[in-house]
């Protein structure tokens, strides 16, 4: 399965949790809020680990508050912490967190990380630093408003290159302003090809 098949078929697991709260017109994201949740006290998680998910070492899963893992099997994500490991300090760009996100075999496809909020539909300028031997295609889930069960689920034409060095890729994108009557959508990338570490990512609203 490839990046822009994966895309289109993610929404279709997507939780339908919390659609229609309060619309987030901005996202600054530097993984840096972290939170525990214990694996085994959570049937989120073990449904993804039982499709070979990797949450990192011991009985808990650090993970950046807002963000998720929704399909695919065999991934990886976890927070990287280096304020009390030196050695990971390559890994984290600025600050003390970044964003560890990956397929293990890259042979089988890849994998959709999504934000928890619901964003406002619009133009945005997308910033991200990225490295690693994988890559990220940006998406959005696309809702219609209570009532209305449709998903759609659309490219935002923006992907990030693997590469040994932080490397910034930045664009305008469209998170459901393509769509018509989409009322709120939610923010998410499609992983292929490998690992990569986030950092410093930010999604801020264009005038048209």
């Amino acid at each position: 399965m490839n990046s822009r098949t994966l895309i289109l078929t993610a929404a279709l697991v997507l939780p339908a949790t919390g659609l229609f709260a309060e619309l987030t017109t901005e996202i600054r994201e530097d993984f840096e809020k972290i939170v525990p949740t214990v694996k085994g006290l959570d049937k989120y998680y073990m449904n993804h680990i039982r499709d070979g998910w990797d949450f990192g070492r011991g009985p808990v899963v650090f993970h950046p508050t807002m963000w998720r893992p929704n399909c695919g099997s065999a991934g990886r994500f976890y927070a990287i912490d280096c304020s009390e490991d030196e050695a990971l300090k390559p890994f984290v760009r600025s600050g003390i967190g970044s964003l560890k996100v990956g397929v293990k075999d890259v042979k089988k496809g890849g994998v959709h990380i999504m934000r928890n909020d619901s964003l406002k539909p619009g133009k945005y300028r997308l910033s991200v630093w990225t490295k690693g031997t994988g890559k990220l295609s940006f998406c959005t889930y696309n809702y219609f408003g209570p009532g209305d069960g449709r998903i759609e689920t659309r490219s935002a034409a923006c992907d990030t290159k693997p590469s040994a060095d932080w490397t910034k890729t930045e664009k305008v994108i469209s998170c459901g302003a393509d769509v018509e009557g989409a009322k709120n959508s939610t923010f998410a990338f499609a992983v292929t090809g490998g690992d990569v570490y986030i950092d410093d990512l930010d999604l801020v609203p264009v005038s048209e």
